[in-house]
């Protein structure tokens, strides 16, 4: 099942939540509203992410073969910062994230794996 119709699914999901919110609880027309309003936005993002469109960059702290740790941003073979431990350069890093918002940052483990996600948004 594609992305765009899997969120559609759950967009019907949260239609139905909608309609038992406002039959079944007393302040049902409040909680529609929030859930409508909440709906609306998480599809407008669905549709920006299925059609490749993304509102933030991404960077990612990994180890280096010679044994330090880089930060790259997506899409770029070429680092934008080289560090020699992972301490260091998780810190830069964060700082950098935090200049360049809206971003995420992504630190991976020595395997490569993610260990951790954070994401900077001061719009």
């Amino acid at each position: 099942m594609s992305l765009l119709k899997k969120k559609r699914s759950t967009a019907g999901t949260v239609v139905r939540k909608v309609k038992d919110a406002v039959t079944s609880h007393p302040k049902g027309v409040a909680a529609a509203g929030i859930a409508a309003a909440t709906a609306v936005g998480a599809a407008a993002m669905w549709r920006k992410r299925a059609n490749g469109v993304t509102d933030s960059t991404t960077f990612h702290v990994e180890s280096d073969a010679n044994g330090g740790w880089l930060l790259r941003q997506d899409g770029s073979d070429e680092p934008v910062q080289r560090h020699a431990n992972k301490r260091e350069a998780i810190a830069a890093a964060r700082e950098y994230a935090r200049e360049h918002n809206p971003s995420v940052l992504a630190i991976h483990r020595e395997d490569g794996k993610v260990a951790r996600r954070h994401s900077y948004d001061d719009r």
